[in-house]
């Protein structure tokens, strides 16, 4: 559990340990005890280290029978702000904390596709 304030650490302590601190106290035993106050890290909700492996492995058999008959373009839609708003905890000093991330509604649509051969870019806005 992260907890983004000091007064809920303090409460937890005082129910599981039966021990009382101020928040001040409790501020002061966080930082000698190499814990600061800061946004975890976002990770997608749905990665998955074997599929990507798996796609790399595909786009270079694609890649190479694909020399000198075109662009390989990947498409997606994207939406500004589709994202969790990460907000400060306090967390171990040197410990990345990861938080999944999810999508949430906003006015801005776009499909677009890249290529990485000369990173050719198309895309459009769709009414959202």
């Amino acid at each position: 559990m992260t907890y983004p304030y000091v007064k809920d650490i303090c409460t937890y302590v005082k129910l599981n340990f039966g021990k009382v601190y101020s928040v001040s106290g409790m501020t002061k035993w966080l930082h000698r005890n190499n814990v600061c106050h800061k946004k975890p890290d976002a990770v997608p909700a749905k990665a998955n280290a074997q599929a990507q492996k798996a796609f790399v492995k595909d786009y270079e058999h694609l890649s190479k029978d694909a020399k000198n008959k075109g662009l390989i373009y990947f498409s997606d839609s994207f939406h500004p702000q589709y994202q969790t708003r990460l907000a400060c905890g306090w967390i171990l000093r040197g410990t990345r904390k990861s938080i999944a991330t999810t999508a949430r509604q906003t006015r801005l649509n776009f499909i677009g596709a890249v290529s990485l051969d000369g990173h050719k870019i198309i895309h459009t806005e769709v009414g959202g």
